[in-house]
């Protein structure tokens, strides 16, 4: 299962043995610029009180902006999955995290991800796990897409 966030301590059980939800279970959040923009998504395994996923961009990891919001289910033990386009993507990196609202307005960041956004063309490079999209300039490999994942941790 992806990594959970939330903001209270599990590590007690009750004599029922219920340990309690966690709000949101992130199971990724990954980026690909398009011609169009940086494509933000992401995927929850289970969501509880969740209220709203706030996108925020950083050039340089210190000041981040919101730049968009996506409603979240409220209540949920099945796999969703969200995305968000940054039309006004700038070139270059960038940086990416989600904010995670509950019902009761407390929060949390998800872990941060980068998207390297350039004027060239984007194509795709076989490896060995299938294909990943790259960037290429001039027929060089630039950088490829960023994709962080907790799946597996």
């Amino acid at each position: 299962m992806g990594k959970c966030y939330g903001r209270w301590f599990y590590g007690f059980v009750s004599g029922t043995g219920d340990i309690g939800i966690l709000p949101i279970d992130l199971v990724d959040l990954f980026g690909t610029p398009t011609s169009e923009g940086n494509v933000l998504q992401w995927s929850t395994a289970s969501e509880h009180q969740s209220e709203r996923f706030i996108v925020e961009r950083s050039r340089d990891l210190l000041e981040f902006v919101d730049i968009g919001s996506v409603p979240a289910a409220g209540e949920s033990h099945q796999l969703l999955q969200y995305e968000l386009l940054d039309e006004r993507a700038p070139q270059g990196l960038s940086y990416y995290r989600l904010r995670m609202i509950d019902l009761d307005g407390s929060w949390e960041h998800s872990e941060i991800i980068s998207v390297q956004r350039a004027t060239d063309r984007c194509r795709d490079h076989p490896n060995s796990g299938g294909t990943v999209p790259d960037l290429e300039r001039s027929g060089r490999r630039r950088a490829p897409r960023y994709w962080m994942s907790s799946v597996g941790s």
